[in-house]
């Protein structure tokens, strides 16, 4: 089961899935969204991200739960997912919303013999960078061999274009991946105060990204699992 599975992260999630040969299950949060995932992936059975109905629809499907949770939503929506879990599950958490909040889960969902795991690729690129790098050309070999591919639609902006672009990531209407090219760029690009509440927190002379970074590089923006990644790609 991927939840709000049409951004970047859930895209990918469902073609490594196919790509091992696993059923697939997906949430998304409009009807638009639950029709992309089922003409562009062929997942036969798509539900709302947005309430809980999604709950008794799996039910129905897989009466004996199901054996993976990709997780990216929060509060009840996030309880109400754990009680899907087969024996021995597992849930991969990748929202952090509950997890800064201090968000209170029932131990006893856990008797089934289920697994809690909470991902954070931020830190893992510093505790852990030999792993990264496992996963990287693990993932590469699969891009030349076609069994992974770009996400759709990637939506490329310009540098001006910058608030737009995260307003618009933010906003939960989003499927794919945002791009920025700002490939020698020689400008830090720059984001006001008013804005940086509703998008990062921004550093004391609102800089978001520096030039360094604006000269090097491409900036991919994906939304959905817990609020915005930031990557930068050469």
């Amino acid at each position: 089961l991927i939840h709000a599975a049409t951004g970047a992260a859930g895209q990918m999630c469902i073609q490594y899935c196919q790509y091992i040969d696993a059923r697939v299950i997906a949430t998304a949060g409009t009807e638009e969204k639950r029709r992309f995932l089922r003409e562009y992936y062929g997942i036969e059975h798509v539900f709302n991200s947005r309430d809980t109905s999604f709950v008794n629809n799996i039910r129905q499907i897989l009466p004996q739960g199901v054996d993976v949770i990709v997780n990216s939503l929060s509060g009840n929506l996030l309880k109400e997912s754990i009680k899907l879990l087969a024996y021995h599950g597992h849930l991969v958490e990748w929202g952090k919303r509950d997890i800064y909040h201090n968000s209170n889960l029932s131990m006893f969902q856990s008797r089934s013999d289920i697994s809690f795991h909470v991902i954070d690729f931020a830190r893992l690129v510093d505790l852990m960078l030999p792993l990264i790098h496992i996963m990287l050309e693990e993932a590469i070999d699969l891009f030349v061999q076609c069994k992974l591919r770009a996400v759709e639609p990637t939506v490329s902006y310009e540098p001006s274009e910058v608030i737009e672009a995260l307003l618009r990531c933010n906003s939960g209407q989003v499927t794919g991946e945002a791009v920025f090219r700002i490939s020698s760029y020689d400008q830090p690009l720059n984001i006001h105060k008013i804005h940086s509440n509703s998008l990062l927190k921004v550093v004391s002379d609102n800089a978001m990204f520096s030039s360094e970074v604006c000269n090097e590089g491409t900036i991919s923006i994906s939304g959905g699992f817990g609020g915005l990644g930031l990557t930068m790609s050469r």
